[in-house]
């Protein structure tokens, strides 16, 4: 799912840390595999997500397709893996 908001939440761990960091929705133009939780604010892979038990699935990160991905300000290194 690609919700596109106005605005997204700040990451709280982030912004503790005096760093103000939200994911951005023009990722989802560079990066098209990309969904985003607005329930868990947090960013996985849909083709991770739908064909993680598939060939080379020995070599998948999970935060892609389970625990989802939250540290924005890591996002773009990260998801240049993904595409």
């Amino acid at each position: 799912m690609q919700p596109v908001l106005k605005n997204y939440p700040k990451n709280r761990k982030l912004a503790s840390q005096n760093t103000t960091c939200k994911f951005a929705s023009k990722w989802f133009t560079e990066y098209p595999m990309l969904e985003y939780s607005q329930t868990t604010d947090k960013a996985y892979c849909f083709a991770c997500r739908l064909f993680y038990r598939g060939p080379g699935s020995e070599k998948i990160d999970l935060a892609w397709i389970k625990t989802g991905v939250q540290s924005w300000s890591k996002m773009k290194g990260r998801g240049k893996e993904r595409k």
